[in-house]
């Protein structure tokens, strides 16, 4: 009789029990996510997660000294998609969410910052986009983010 064969995986596990997690292929965080939801989907490697796309205004925060930032509120339903897109996924600092964000002809990544006073996230809008897209205070402001 024929002796059965055995996986690789096998004989690595049984000289070393870790060397099998090299042989396990891991998750991305969309992935992680999508499986502790209970949506297994296959994510193929450089595709688009969920694009999340809002009209809202700009304004500027001023600080006592005189000088300001540019931030933009997100409306209800962004901040609500937000929040579903990082269930569940581990943030780091005060609750900051990394974002890669499409304003005009500008793609940029930043974070996206929890402010309870607005009940929302804000979005930091830096002067080089603001320069290169002509925004300003007030202006209505057509964005498009990626959680990452």
């Amino acid at each position: 009789m024929r002796k059965r064969r055995r996986s690789h995986a096998h004989h690595l596990r049984k000289r070393n029990p870790r060397n099998l997690r090299r042989l396990v292929r891991r998750r991305t965080r969309v992935q992680e996510r999508n499986h502790r939801l209970g949506r297994d989907l296959e994510i193929l490697p450089g595709a688009p997660q969920s694009l999340i796309q809002f009209k809202s205004e700009l304004w500027v925060w001023r600080s006592d000294s005189g000088s300001g930032w540019h931030f933009i509120t997100l409306p209800e339903a962004a901040r609500d998609a937000v929040k579903s897109e990082i269930e569940g996924i581990p943030r780091k600092g005060f609750g900051s969410v990394k974002v890669r964000v499409t304003i005009g002809k500008s793609t940029f990544e930043t974070s996206l910052f929890p402010a309870k006073e607005y009940g929302s996230y804000l979005l930091p809008v830096k002067a080089t986009v603001r320069k290169a897209n002509s925004l300003y205070a007030g202006d209505e402001v057509k964005v498009a983010l990626e959680p990452l």
